[in-house]
């Protein structure tokens, strides 16, 4: 609970009388990746000091590290920096915590993530990079940062879709597209089931909401 509000120094007050740190709710999440998950820095600070395992994976296989940048908190993502977290750890998808921020579209916590050494070459489960998230929502600033440190914009997922794919079902004004266009993405490419891009761009709407579940169900 303390976690949940960022009560920092009622939790320094618990551990003091021997509350247990890394202790997990039903679904293994610790004070750790609840305190990251809502963004709340000091308590991650103090959680660390008392020997928190940041390391330790909950509800998803995901750690405190993916729950911060899945939620976008910088300050958050420092702090677990700090005691040289594994950035390339994977969730139970096999995503990292930089497939997560760049689906949420948070340009300075995924530059964050790159300028500490974060794999942007790595890809999930379904053969998916970073890149094809932030082109699944059409976040033009983390699809540029990420096409420009050399992330691939032809490689195809498991369903035969490049970042050139996703990006035609979410961006309305086309910068996305448009950028992907001058680096080169591949238009004639098709997916699995022979669908272009020019496919993907015409039922956009309707492909776009079956992929956020797939993404993330």
């Amino acid at each position: 609970m303390t976690a949940i509000h960022g009560r920092f120094t009622r939790a320094q007050m618990l551990l003091d009388r021997g509350a247990l740190v890394d202790i997990g709710d039903k679904e293994g999440c610790t004070a750790l990746h609840i305190a990251a998950a809502h963004g709340h820095e000091l308590l991650i600070s103090v959680l660390l000091n008392v020997g928190a395992d940041p390391s330790r994976k909950g509800q998803g296989g995901r750690t405190g590290m993916h729950l911060a940048a899945l939620s976008g908190y910088v300050e958050c993502c420092r702090k677990l920096l700090q005691v040289q977290v594994e950035l390339d750890a994977r969730d139970d998808a096999g995503r990292t915590c930089l497939h997560l921020c760049a689906y949420k579209g948070n340009a300075e916590c995924l530059d964050l993530l790159i300028s500490s050494g974060a794999n942007f070459n790595l890809v999930d489960s379904f053969g998916r990079l970073p890149l094809h998230y932030a082109a699944s929502q059409a976040h033009y600033q983390c699809v540029y940062t990420l096409v420009s440190v050399g992330s691939s914009v032809i490689l195809e997922d498991s369903t035969g879709c490049t970042a050139l794919h996703y990006a035609a079902t979410a961006d309305v004004d086309g910068k996305c597209v448009e950028y992907l266009l001058k680096r080169k993405a591949d238009t004639s490419a098709l997916d699995r089931q022979g669908y272009s891009v020019l496919h993907y761009a015409a039922s956009g709407s309707t492909i776009s909401s079956s992929l956020k579940k797939d993404f993330f169900n």
